[in-house]
């Protein structure tokens, strides 16, 4: 029949299925009815071995409700990531592999903090500087105008600013900040005056070609200067002995006439826009020298005859310590006061004056007869003397017969005479840092002298601004520096250039 063969080929399909597997099953014998009936088809226990859930869920399935639900939410969300900081697209790595050094050379990086500074309330501020706590105290962190407009509403706000403007700590701080300003102000002329090197981008380009040039120069750093001292003369400077960066400066009146009380400013190098201590004396200076055995005590000779010692260590000065008048009878002392005339000691025994006359006079202190030796040259008044740091028996002469005269003390006569622009000598100073160089000043100009270079004629000339006459001169005592006063109140200091090759004490 057609069943047959059926049967024969289903038979062979399930041994050749088995026999892929290597089942141990052989259909060799024909299938009977008889063979069925003895089959049992039972249900075993599933082992699920994988289990993927669908993608999609029936509507009408059990939570279905819910997953729609979440389908809303994830759409909004996705419809939003751009509107928002919220969601961040970036890389992530999970494989963490291990730690690797790496070892590179670079130049140091310098950080710094920048922002806003929140700001405080005056109360806060009070507590800083140990105020009595009488009124609530808060802060400001922010810093928007409606913040700064309800603190300046405060009702407290005058009593507190009175409190703190009476604070010593706050003064205090007010001239550390100002140090600090003027500091980064006068950078460059500071260390010019110190000696201490400066950036070429950071000088002008003037300066660079002083700088090259090999040739004796001044260099301008800055001016003593401030509203006190506009329109009075310069009459005469000192340093500090204990102090080398405190400058004593006397004010006068050119206007003999119309005379004005004197004055005395204080000036540190570090601020030359405003004196450190201020003096108002009765009379023009004439002269003023710091003590060198009392430190802050500062001497003034005043053109009425009157000298004064001022203690500087106190900031309010009102009234000198000490104050004598010295009648004219007492002896060329009092005539070198009142006259303008220049004294300065060599010893505790001897000393030198100088008179209207011409000369210079040699004085003794343990004498009764004190005049010991005069010196006659100049045919004009003589207007300064001063002795020779380096060497005891020299010592120079300016006068107003234009002439400039170093003498020694065991010889009447000279030793060498310079002529000043034919001009008056106003006042002549030794180097104290080069024993062959001296300075001097007229009312049109400057001169330096080095007399290991040229005995007829100042290696620098400085002329004076129009209009204003120079009339005092210093060499700062620890700097190739001097400082010039004029008539305009102004004391300006120059830096000398090519000229110092260093110390020395002896004259070629």
């Amino acid at each position: 029949t057609s069943s047959q063969p059926k049967k024969e080929f289903v038979n062979e399909e399930i041994e050749e299925t088995f026999s892929k597997y290597d089942l141990p099953i052989s259909f060799q014998e024909p299938v009977t009815q008889a063979m069925l009936k003895e089959i049992l088809i039972t249900d075993t226990d599933c082992v699920s071995l994988l289990d993927i859930p669908p993608n999609v869920v029936s509507v009408n399935s059990d939570g279905a409700d819910i997953i729609t639900e979440r389908n809303k939410q994830y759409a909004e969300a996705c419809g939003k990531r751009f509107k928002i900081d919220n969601y961040v697209d970036r890389a992530m790595q999970t494989l963490k592999r291990a730690a690797k050094n790496k070892c590179t050379q670079m130049d140091l990086m310098l950080k710094t903090d920048a922002g806003n500074m929140p700001l405080f309330h005056l109360s806060a501020l009070r507590e800083a500087f140990c105020f009595p706590q009488t009124f609530d105290m808060f802060v400001i962190s922010s810093c928007s105008l409606k913040d700064v407009e309800a603190v300046g509403t405060s009702s407290n706000t005058k009593l507190d600013w009175e409190l703190i403007k009476t604070s010593e700590k706050f003064h205090y701080l007010l001239v550390i900040t100002e140090r600090i300003i003027l500091r980064s102000i006068f950078h460059c002329p500071l260390a010019a005056y110190r000696g201490l090197p400066v950036k070429p981008e950071e000088m002008d380009q003037s300066k660079r070609c002083t700088e090259i040039s090999c040739s004796p120069a001044l260099e301008c750093l800055w001016v003593f200067s401030c509203e006190l001292t506009r329109g009075r003369t310069v009459s005469c400077m000192a340093w500090d002995k204990n102090n080398p960066d405190l400058l004593a400066v006397g004010y006068s009146e050119t206007d003999s006439m119309n005379e004005k009380p004197g004055l005395v400013c204080c000036w540190c190098i570090i601020n030359p826009t405003w004196p450190e201590r201020i003096i108002y004396c009765d009379g023009a200076i004439t002269t003023l020298d710091f003590s060198a055995n009392h430190p802050g005590r500062l001497a003034v000779g005043m053109s009425d005859g009157v000298i004064a010692i001022y203690n500087l260590q106190t900031a309010d000065i009102k009234a000198p310590t000490f104050s004598k008048y010295v009648e004219e009878t007492v002896g060329s002392f009092a005539t070198c006061i009142s006259h303008k005339d220049c004294l300065f000691l060599q010893d505790a025994n001897i000393y030198l004056t100088c008179t209207w006359e011409g000369n210079i006079q040699k004085r003794s202190c343990s004498r009764s007869y004190d005049l010991l030796e005069t010196y006659s040259k100049h045919s004009g008044p003589a207007n300064c003397v001063t002795w020779c740091p380096f060497h005891p028996d020299v010592f120079l002469s300016c006068s107003s017969d234009s002439t400039i005269r170093l003498w020694k003390q065991d010889c009447k006569s000279p030793m060498l005479s310079f002529t000043s622009n034919h001009r008056a000598v106003h006042e002549v100073r030794w180097s104290p840092r080069q024993a062959a160089v001296f300075g001097a000043v007229n009312d049109s100009q400057l001169e330096i002298w080095d007399l290991n270079t040229n005995f007829l004629n100042p290696v620098i000339v400085q002329r004076a601004a129009p209009g204003l006459k120079m009339t005092s001169l210093l060499f700062a005592s620890r700097s190739d520096c001097v400082m010039v006063g004029d008539s305009c109140g102004q004391v300006t200091v120059y830096k000398l250039q090519n000229i110092f090759t260093g110390e020395s004490s002896q004259v070629k």
